[in-house]
């Protein structure tokens, strides 16, 4: 891989991983954002010893800033991008009572979707007999998400959302 450019050196390094939701996540808000970075795809089995020296925990995504700081969480980052440009008000700037739901759903599917979604997941690559107990449990959060739809043409309201693209990368694992 090569080294970033001095053009290149002065912007924030985004270490990623192709398929990982959380860096999915991530790529999104900066992309949203319309933010300049440096993105470094790396390899699990041969992660750069600048990303762990930046974030020892060796998970991705990670942010390392220009003046070296560190943002090295999926839904952290999106809120970083997006509070420095949101051209979309996907922050509903115009109703900021809002952000207390999005940030909420959001945890919820971090948290417990996730959870399920890899039980789920474990359970159907080794054709567990409760393969489908797991699938039920991941389709009540989906039927949250139907209810929603029915009340507006996204999750929180008539234009899309933080939530909207932060729970992106989880449905489309399921």
């Amino acid at each position: 891989m090569s080294e970033p450019s001095l053009e290149q050196a002065s912007l924030p390094i985004l270490y990623s991983l192709q398929n990982c939701p959380y860096a999915m996540r991530a790529r999104m808000g900066v992309l949203l954002s319309q933010q300049p970075i440096f993105l470094r795809a790396i390899v699990l089995k041969n992660k750069p010893p600048e990303m762990l020296t930046a974030s020892p925990k060796g998970t991705v995504p990670v942010l390392v800033l220009a003046d070296t700081s560190v943002i090295d969480e999926s839904l952290d980052i999106m809120l970083w991008a997006l509070q420095k440009n949101d051209p979309s008000n996907l922050l509903y700037s115009h109703q900021p009572e809002k952000m207390a739901t999005m940030l909420s759903l959001i945890k919820c599917f971090d948290n417990e979707f996730k959870d399920c979604l890899e039980k789920y997941k474990c359970a159907k690559r080794y054709h567990e007999k409760n393969q489908i107990d797991y699938r039920e449990q991941c389709e009540t959060f989906l039927v949250d998400l139907e209810s929603r739809l029915i009340k507006g043409k996204y999750l929180i309201g008539d234009t899309l959302s933080l939530v909207d693209y932060a729970i992106l990368p989880f449905i489309r694992q399921f």
